[in-house]
């Protein structure tokens, strides 16, 4: 069930990710990471346990370097668990 719920959902909040993203829109960003941190961190715990928590962090945004790496990751990452799901 966690895995059909998703397929079905990440697609659309990878997209609203990345429009929020090169909005600038920084709140947006943080809440399609906090909708998509209960399922990602089920099936990855470790690795996306850690990259959530920086990228939410209040001063998050102060490191852009690091947060546009950690936001690079967040994005490969689900496209990776959405193919892993695929096969």
């Amino acid at each position: 069930l966690v895995v059909a719920m998703f397929r079905k959902m990440a697609p659309e909040r990878l997209a609203t990710l990345r429009d929020a993203r090169a909005r600038g829109d920084h709140a947006k960003v943080t809440r399609v990471v906090h909708s998509l941190k209960p399922q990602l961190v089920n099936f990855h715990n470790d690795h996306f346990t850690e990259l959530c928590a920086r990228i939410t962090a209040p001063e998050a945004y102060v490191n852009k370097a690091r947060w546009a790496a950690d936001l690079d990751a967040f994005e490969s990452g689900i496209t990776a668990v959405l193919k892993k799901f695929d096969h």
